[in-house]
């Protein structure tokens, strides 16, 4: 009876140690987790005041700590492109696409690099699989948008442009890509037409007052161009980065892949 009191004994406090053991492992854990999450949260707080540098210094800490975290991965991207590393961005994107395919951003963020970097095919799957996750994202519908353009698919790109200006009336950016879609179709009169339109719900618009004065400059109508040109001086809402369908395709920049 003795022996078996003192097997039972140590049984115990071999289970024991395993549960103290278990329970100081998920406490160690829980607290490399809230480190983390100290960390990105303050990172976004810094990259949403534009503090880009100190958004870097928050979000390499959080993944010190875990290097598998979607979403600091996401950030850590979109901070390598405000420093204009964008191959740096493009590993961040795509590894956290890869940890969480349900992290919609990151599919539309890898989509417009892939557009820039003129891996068309690329870009478009990667916009379609964001648009499979969330039907109504603008962001994707224009990649998606330009791509079918380099495709001369310009029916299909119209039509996917006019539900995104349905959607979202007030973004810049669909009425500067119907614009390019009228250009790549020598229809100046409807390119016209479609950044007027933008202009007139978004008066202050610097992107869309820069593509107006561009537009009239090329077909040589320098009255107007200089009408645009006093608009876009006296404008106060002047934007530190255009949006991407300001962007020529045939921009210098870096290969993304080698």
């Amino acid at each position: 009876f003795g022996g078996e009191f003192k097997n039972t004994g140590k049984s115990m406090r071999k289970s024991l140690f395993a549960l103290l053991l278990i329970i100081v492992t998920v406490c160690l854990l829980g607290g490399c987790e809230k480190r983390r999450d100290d960390f990105y949260q303050k990172a976004v707080e810094y990259y949403n005041k534009g503090m880009i540098t100190e958004a870097g210094l928050e979000i390499k800490n959080a993944l010190s700590i875990d290097s598998e975290c979607a979403p600091c991965r996401l950030l850590s991207g979109k901070i390598a492109l405000e420093k204009g590393n964008l191959q740096r961005a493009f590993v961040d994107f795509k590894y956290a696409a890869d940890l969480d395919p349900a992290l919609i951003e990151a599919k539309v963020e890898l989509s417009k690099l892939y557009l820039l970097d003129r891996e068309y095919y690329d870009a478009g799957e990667m916009a379609r699989k964001a648009l499979n996750l969330d039907a109504s994202n603008i962001e994707a519908r224009l990649v998606l948008a330009s791509v079918l353009v380099e495709s001369k698919k310009f029916g299909e790109a119209q039509e996917m442009l006019e539900i995104a200006l349905n959607e979202d009336p007030e973004n810049p950016d669909v009425y500067l890509s119907m614009s390019s879609v009228f250009i790549r179709q020598g229809n100046m009169e409807k390119a016209e037409g479609a950044l007027l339109k933008g202009l007139n719900r978004l008066p202050q618009n610097t992107p869309l007052l820069m593509k107006v004065v561009a537009f009239y400059r090329k077909n040589n109508d320098s009255d107007n161009a200089l009408k645009y040109v006093e608009k876009l001086l006296q404008s106060s809402h002047v934007q530190r980065f255009l949006p991407l369908s300001f962007i020529p395709p045939w921009a210098t920049m870096p290969r993304l892949r080698s």
